[in-house]
């Protein structure tokens, strides 16, 4: 069922929603050259991240892979799974696929994206699927930027509620006048686990030498060792490395493969001794890179060698062209010493103004909770 949205005269748009990966089969070339050409959206909203996610994380998850078309043009994406409750135990819905290694998603357009963003409410409205009758999820959403801009005018034109929480932060760092230009900007403090790791190499006898590669080679070779450093980090301890965290080495072995035939993948080493001590693992798209994994060996924490190495990264891929290095994840305070800008995130909860449960959920998010934690605050304070 394809259905149509059109104002002003123009070319109406239509939506063709597949259900399944192989059902999107057919839309692939087109889905990936959109997403090298869109004027709206990042990599993620592409097949080269979408489909390992899915087939890692979501493989049992209804699928709304909603493709828009303007004639014989796709010109927008937007990738939904299906949730089995949000974070107030709602019903079924469909959403952003997002997890704690995916932060966001967003969606692809060439044209105005709530337009795309109107066209696929209205398809998702006459589905028959029950799923499809409850809210919709357009998660971690860069506050105040186009997607947020897009999500709220699309939901008001479409008479929609909306239900929006603050996320994390996360951290960037923006390049347009070049390397020195940015270090420059840098104090004393932030550069100081830099200059400390320096002055210890300077006394150390042993060898350590940086090794860049794109991983077009020995893939193989390349990838045992950015688990070998995975496998010795804190993260290991926590079970949140590559080698322990379920389902994070395939996904990531998936992303690195796909993105290594392209010339986009960026894996850069620490090595001692020609052991690898620490590694950096990011993509290139466009004039961005962004930072996918970052880690060292916990028995070398003494001198640094996460913050040197990523430092070496940062200096590489502006030096390729890079002006906007985005290092993902959560804010944290080594991304902070680096970062020129924090920016941050929302969600957004869609739904028709008559859901009586949705609109509970809403009065409770913003009424109830913060008369409640304010209640608390006043209680501790007489105490």
């Amino acid at each position: 069922m394809s259905v149509y949205f059109e104002e002003g005269g123009r070319v109406a748009l239509r939506v063709q929603c597949c259900e399944t990966l192989e059902s999107c089969t057919p839309f692939l070339a087109d889905w990936a050259a959109l997403a090298e050409t869109a004027a709206f959206g990042e990599w993620f909203a592409g097949p080269e991240w979408i489909i390992p996610l899915i087939k890692t994380y979501f493989t049992a998850s209804r699928l709304a892979i909603c493709f828009v078309y303007k004639g014989e043009a796709l010109v927008g994406v937007v990738p939904l799974t299906e949730e089995a409750h949000g974070s107030n135990h709602c019903r079924p819905h469909l959403a952003f696929p997002v997890n704690p290694h995916v932060r966001r998603i967003g969606l692809l357009a060439s044209v105005r994206p709530e337009e795309v963003l109107q066209v696929v409410f209205a398809h998702l409205a006459v589905r028959s699927q029950p799923v499809s009758r409850s809210c919709l999820g357009l998660l971690q959403v860069p506050e105040g930027e186009w997607l947020d801009c897009a999500v709220r005018a699309a939901a008001e034109q479409s008479g929609l509620a909306r239900l929006t929480q603050f996320e994390t932060r996360s951290a960037v760092i923006d390049v347009p006048n070049g390397w020195q230009e940015y270090v420059a900007s840098r104090t004393s403090e932030q550069l100081h686990p830099l200059r400390k790791q320096r002055k210890l190499k300077a006394r150390n006898s042993e060898q350590w030498e940086f090794r860049e590669t794109e991983a077009t080679g020995d893939f193989a070779d390349c990838w045992a060792r950015v688990l070998h450093v995975e496998s010795r980090s804190w993260k290991h301890a926590d079970g949140t490395s590559l080698v322990n965290d379920l389902g994070a080495e395939p996904f990531y072995w998936a992303v690195a493969m796909r993105h290594a035939q392209r010339g986009k993948l960026r894996i850069d080493l620490l090595e001692r001794n020609g052991e690898p001590v620490a590694h950096t693992l990011g993509v290139v798209h466009g004039r961005s890179y962004y930072l996918l994994k970052h880690s060292y060996d916990e028995a070398h924490r003494a001198l640094s060698p996460g913050f040197q190495t990523l430092w070496f990264t940062l200096e590489k891929r502006v030096a390729e062209g890079c002006t906007r290095l985005d290092l993902l994840g959560d804010e944290m305070s080594w991304k902070r010493a680096v970062a020129t800008s924090l920016p941050r995130y929302v969600s957004h909860q869609l739904f028709t103004p008559t859901s009586l449960a949705c609109q509970w959920c809403r009065l409770t998010e913003q009424v109830l909770k913060p008369i409640a934690r304010a209640v608390e605050v006043k209680r501790l304070a007489k105490r």
